[in-house]
């Protein structure tokens, strides 16, 4: 049997509390210890017990959460938070900040408590990002140059273009990644978030606020600019086409997702063939992985998130057991890389190790 994830619930709302704790109680593999009404008396609890990960509501009277994150990671480090936001503008502006702070991830809270296809798209939602969040690192420990996973190194042309790809603990690395960037590294950047709508948008602006590259939402048949982030709006595919222009469109989703890191990945590919450096950052889930190997196929690159350093280590994990990844490493050392690659004109070709 699998090792089981521990949860507390905090929301002032009752009814939240039980629609949470139903969802949750539907998977054997999740134990709800308890549920609070308060965050004073879980930040009480998490001083004297071991909890897995922490369903917040960002709004509540005694103390909201924004004022517990910082609290509640003194109280209990190793507990991720998963915020539960109310689907608006100051809820998405609010769950932006807590990202920033320290939370993990964010769940919509669904538009209505009535049971219908809305609430069990959250529910099952809710599942997948508690097992993912509560799962335990040791799939790979070995140091990033030394894993039997990653290719060899062959020397290719200056990239042209890099896309990013990433999901949950995202936006703290977005934000570490882009801090270090050097403005200097004059390439276009295609980004793509798994965040529903309203939220993409209040990623853009914290990325312009907090780091020093401009970033905006991409619009159908935007020019591909060059040190510029352009990221994909929530509900919409991001792909790149022949006329070197952006196209969104709302074909179905891919791993589940949509915006879908896959799509990116493989119109650039298409389009740039071997100038592509792709970057696959934290996140639960595949998607990625057969974007990467459209890039690797194309004679371009990927880099990816080592899972020490990971939120999840799901979609670089996959992408590096793939054989995909021509380096593996925190976010400051692939920051590093990218540089290295774009200066001196050189990177590593993703060519699959033998043995």
């Amino acid at each position: 049997m699998a090792e089981q994830t521990h949860v507390i619930l905090v929301d002032d709302s009752a009814v939240a509390r039980g629609m949470w704790t139903r969802a949750l109680q539907d998977d054997s593999d999740i134990i709800v210890k308890t549920a609070f009404a308060s965050a004073k008396q879980a930040i009480d609890y998490l001083k004297l017990f071991p909890v897995d990960v922490v369903i917040l509501d960002i709004e509540m009277p005694d103390m909201d959460g924004l004022t517990a994150i910082p609290l509640i990671r003194k109280a209990r480090p190793e507990a991720k938070i998963l915020i539960a936001s109310a689907h608006s503008k100051s809820g998405s502006e609010n769950a932006m900040k807590a990202l920033t702070l320290g939370a993990a991830d964010i769940i919509s809270k669904p538009s209505s408590l009535v049971p219908g296809l809305s609430l069990k798209s959250t529910e099952e939602e809710l599942r997948s990002k508690v097992r993912a969040l509560g799962r335990r690192k040791g799939m790979l420990h070995k140091p990033a140059m030394e894993s039997p996973y990653l290719t060899q190194n062959r020397v290719i042309s200056r990239p042209e273009i890099l896309v990013v790809g990433t999901s949950t603990g995202g936006p703290p690395a977005l934000i570490e990644f882009f801090k270090a960037l050097p403005k200097s590294v004059d390439l276009p950047v295609l980004l793509v978030q798994h965040m529903p709508p309203l939220f993409t948008g209040i990623l853009a602006k914290t990325l312009s606020h907090e780091t020093q590259w401009k970033c905006r939402e991409a619009k159908n048949d935007d020019a591909i600019v060059a040190g510029e982030i352009r990221i994909a709006p929530g509900d919409f595919h991001l792909r790149v086409t022949r006329g070197f222009r952006l196209a969104l469109d709302q074909a179905p989703p891919e791993n589940y997702c949509r915006p879908a890191v896959d799509p990116l990945f493989r119109s650039a590919a298409d389009v740039f063939g071997e100038a592509v450096l792709g970057v696959v950052l934290t996140g639960m889930g595949e998607d990625g992985k057969k974007g990467a190997q459209s890039i690797v196929d194309h004679g371009g690159v990927v880099f990816a998130q080592d899972e020490a350093s990971s939120t999840v280590w799901g979609m670089p994990g996959a992408v590096v057991r793939a054989g995909l990844a021509s380096f593996m490493g925190p976010v400051p050392e692939i920051v590093e890389r990218v540089a290295r690659a774009y200066q001196a004109g050189i990177v590593p070709r993703g060519v699959r190790q033998k043995g």
